[in-house]
C-alpha cells in the first residue's frame, strides 16, 4: 500500500487548523477533551471509507496539532505569566498531550462505526 493511500494530508491539515483555532481561542480547560474527542469524530466520519485510515490520519492531526498549540501556548505562558510557570507547564503537559492523542483516535473510531452506520441504514 502506497503512503499517499493512507495520508490525506487535506484533512490531516483542516484538522490541524481547527485544533489550532480552539486551543488558541478557547479560555476553559474542560472544553479541550470533548472538542478532541469532536475532532476525532470529525476526521472518522470524513475518511469513514476505511477504518486503519481514519484512525492513522486522527492520530497523525492530533498529534501535530496539540504539539503546535502547546507550543504557542507555553510561548504565550512564558511571556505572559513567567519562564518559571512555563517550565512546570512543558513538565506537566507530556501525559495530556498523549491522553489528546488518545482521546482523538477514539473518537475517529467512534466517527467511523458513525459512518458506516449510516450507510449500513441508507
Amino acid at each position: 500500500m502506497n503512503i499517499n493511500e493512507i495520508i490525506k494530508v487535506k484533512s490531516i491539515l483542516i484538522a490541524i487548523i481547527i485544533i489550532v483555532i480552539f486551543s488558541l481561542l478557547s479560555t476553559d480547560s474542560s472544553t479541550i477533551i470533548p472538542f478532541f474527542l469532536f475532532v476525532g469524530i470529525l476526521m472518522g466520519i470524513i475518511l469513514g471509507n476505511d477504518k486503519r485510515i481514519a484512525l492513522i490520519n486522527s492520530f497523525i492531526a492530533s498529534l501535530i496539532g496539540s504539539l503546535i498549540s502547546f507550543a504557542i501556548s507555553t510561548v504565550i505562558v512564558y511571556y505572559t505569566e513567567s519562564p518559571l510557570y512555563a517550565i512546570a507547564v512543558i513538565q506537566s503537559a507530556k501525559f495530556l498531550l498523549i491522553f489528546y492523542v488518545v482521546i482523538t483516535v477514539i473518537g475517529a473510531a467512534i466517527g467511523y462505526y458513525i459512518r458506516d452506520e449510516i450507510k449500513n441504514k441508507g
